[in-house]
């Protein structure tokens, strides 16, 4: 019997130990993948923050230089570079370029900017544009929220 005792302890040991390599094992690809997701979140909230923070100040420019009188080659300059801004940030993501794509945010910004650019006006494509905003905004709260 004292062979059976020692080789179910030293079977129990061996048990034990693999238990717990496991569980560390486990352990760390759970916390590494559960890192990764955040730093994606991350990275998704920065883009998205971008987006909106330069869409609406390229709108902003545009919509001063169209109410400044009188309009000279700097104002055109400057509504086309805002547009151009815009037209980047929307050009450049990495983390959220297909949800901006599958909602057409770069047709519809190109479109009203280049409206805005042969009217003179940023009149038609202010309303728009707010509604883009707005469907960025919940397309971005969305996308953080997923697991």
């Amino acid at each position: 019997m004292g062979h059976l005792d020692l080789a179910l302890k030293i079977w129990g040991a061996i048990c034990a130990l693999v238990g717990i390599v496991i569980g560390v094992v486990l352990g760390h690809r759970l916390a590494r993948s559960l890192q990764r997701e955040q730093w994606l979140v991350d990275h998704k909230i920065e883009e998205w923050r971008e987006v909106i923070v330069v869409l609406s100040s390229s709108f902003r420019k545009m919509s001063d230089k169209y109410h400044s009188e009188p309009k000279t080659d700097e104002t055109w300059e400057a509504i086309k570079n805002a547009a151009i801004s815009g037209t980047e940030v929307l050009t450049n993501r990495l983390f959220i370029a297909e949800k901006l794509k599958s909602y057409g945010i770069l047709e519809t910004w190109v479109h009203g900017t280049n409206e805005v650019q042969q009217n003179g006006s940023t009149e038609h494509f202010a309303p728009i544009f707010r509604k883009m905003i707005e469907l960025i905004r919940k397309s971005a709260a969305e996308d953080v929220r997923k697991p």
